[in-house]
């Protein structure tokens, strides 16, 4: 996923020492957490059941 979100928003992922844990920087200028991921602690869904993972939203200024 990190090689996804900085082919297509142009973050700044670095993962963390020692852990499953990347750091993102969105380059949005603003102070404080931008974000971060992590590796899925269950299993996926089965198909058609309901997400079981959380679901963010990212803004930008332009979809194209």
């Amino acid at each position: 996923m990190a090689a996804f979100y900085r082919a297509v928003f142009d973050w700044q992922i670095s993962k963390m020492p020692g852990m499953e844990y990347w750091m993102v920087n969105t380059g949005d200028g603003v102070p404080g957490i931008n974000g971060g991921l992590l590796q899925r602690r269950g299993p996926k869904p089965s198909e058609g059941q309901a997400v079981n993972a959380h679901v963010c939203t990212v803004e930008v200024s332009s979809i194209d």
